[in-house]
């Protein structure tokens, strides 16, 4: 009896398959430019940036014992310049088990240290098991410097950036559904986000626009995934409706909305207890 279901011409029942499907995707696009918004202005202000300082040493780690200090500042590895902890670990870590000369700044003077790096394995966002290399050192995080781009090149970082996220996202949700990861450790409900965002806050404007940015396109892409309730799942019925020709029954959209409701509440009941565990208790 659904099935036929119209209301007046402006009702959002009564309007084509098509123009729901723009309406419906509206939300998780405006999420998607905002982020891209977001993460452009940061890259154009200047992004908070982890310098190659050393902060401290892990035990059982080749580092402590090789001379190296505390406020060294790692400049080189192997003769590659490195300005920033993310470009010296992309350097380390496809090189488990290998001698790296590295080049450090000490009041001033310059010397070099001949390190083995220790192979260590992890999980991947694939889900795959791969071998890093360590040296064994944590960062300075008082060694922060502001990383500026060009507003043109801001265009292709910002994209890039949303790309990698989103791809990242992806993966994650997959290997939660396959079991690879834990959805307790991977996914943060409400009280872990706010205790998050606070401790973000507290660390400046950029850091809080980056977990702004990050944020919006985390529920662009969750929006979009086919469960009821979601935008994701109004687009499922629109694609199942222009396949059979005619919308499915109210009844039956009905069902799979309290099914999807459902299921959302138990997720939140569920990331709000490990939350509070999280939080409080560990």
């Amino acid at each position: 009896p659904g099935a036929g279901l119209k209301g007046s011409k402006d009702e959002f029942l009564s309007q084509p398959p098509g123009r729901r499907a723009l309406i419906v995707g509206a939300g998780p696009l405006g999420n998607y430019l905002l982020g891209l918004i977001l993460f452009y202005v940061l890259f154009v202000s200047g992004l908070p940036t982890l310098g190659t300082t050393i902060g401290g040493f892990i035990d059982d780690y080749p580092a402590k014992e090789s001379g190296l200090q505390i406020k060294d500042k790692i400049i080189s590895v192997d003769g590659q310049k490195v300005n920033s902890w993310e470009e010296l670990t992309s350097v380390v870590h496809p090189r488990p088990n290998e001698e790296l000369r590295v080049q450090v700044e000490r009041n001033s003077d310059i010397l070099e240290f001949n390190l083995m790096t220790k192979d260590k394995k992890i999980i991947d966002l694939s889900g795959k098991e791969t071998t890093v290399g360590l040296l064994g050192i944590s960062p300075d995080n008082s060694d922060l410097f502001i990383k500026k781009i060009s507003p043109f090149a801001a265009v292709k970082e910002s994209t890039q950036t949303v790309y990698e996220i989103s791809k990242r996202t992806l993966l994650a949700i997959l290997n939660i559904l396959l079991g690879r990861l834990s959805l307790k450790d991977s996914v943060s409900g409400p009280v872990g986000i706010i205790y998050f965002s606070t401790q973000v806050a507290r660390k400046g404007l950029n850091h809080l626009l980056f977990l702004a940015a990050l944020i919006n396109i985390s529920i662009a892409i969750f929006n979009l995934l086919p469960i009821p309730v979601l935008d994701g799942g109004h687009l499922m019925f629109i694609a199942v409706e222009r396949i059979r020709r005619k919308p499915l029954p109210l009844k039956v959209q009905e069902n799979f909305a309290k099914a999807g409701m459902v299921f959302f509440l138990a997720l939140f009941l569920y990331l709000t207890y490990f939350d509070i565990w999280k939080v409080f208790f560990k």
